[in-house]
């Protein structure tokens, strides 16, 4: 068990090969686009899924 344990840490542990974190600037930046591109995209199938349902939902 022990060992198991040791094993499941090893393979979570950060490794030294992955890129330091980093700060991603808000406001007009490429990944705040897409970002904001895909949260609406959930919306609007969130909102056709619930149309599909029967409920009715104010918005585009």
């Amino acid at each position: 068990m022990i060992e198991a344990y040791e094993e499941a840490r090893a393979a979570t542990a950060p490794s030294a090969k992955l890129p330091a974190a980093f700060n991603v600037k808000m406001g007009g930046d490429k990944v705040t686009r897409a970002m904001f591109q895909g949260m609406n995209m959930m919306r609007q199938d969130c909102i056709k899924a619930l149309r599909e349902q029967g409920y009715q939902v104010e918005g585009k």
